[in-house]
């Protein structure tokens, strides 16, 4: 197997012994120990990952709210960091590994997309707006 492929492997199952459940937390862990066996592999060297701070643009205050809860499910610490300037927009940083910043824009992206429908259900069932205001919205987004 791949260097970079066992490394990805074995970084994702050790995020699922870390954040999963139950028997699947057990089987996470008992596999991963029984990769670092295997390949003969000193957990150390997996933890290679330098730290860095890394930024992730927003629009909404309640976007910002998700990115830090985000940042603080994933990472664990509650620091970060804002700014804004005209050519990136609004921004949250922290400080994070890269394998780390990739789960945070997927958690971001997915948590966002099932925020807005949420937001559209609810503000729909209320009549608080119309269909047509989320379809134009929906028509900017894909036009990005």
């Amino acid at each position: 197997m791949d260097d970079n492929k066992l490394e990805a492997k074995l970084l994702k199952i050790k995020a699922l012994a870390e954040r999963g459940e139950g028997g699947e937390k057990e089987a996470a862990i008992k596999m991963y120990h029984k990769l670092l066996k295997k390949y003969d592999i000193d957990e150390k060297a997996l933890q290679k990952d330098k730290l860095s701070k890394h930024w992730f643009t927003y629009e909404t205050d309640i976007e910002e709210n998700l990115l830090v809860q985000i940042f603080y499910m994933v990472t664990g610490d509650p620091e970060y960091f804002r700014r804004t300037s005209r050519t990136r927009g609004t921004q949250c940083g922290c400080i994070c590994t890269d394998f780390e910043k990739t789960e945070i824009r997927f958690y971001f992206e997915f948590y966002k997309d099932a925020l807005n429908q949420e937001l559209e259900a609810f503000l729909k069932e209320r009549r608080m707006i119309g269909a047509s205001a989320f379809e134009n919205q929906e028509e900017k987004n894909n036009e990005t």
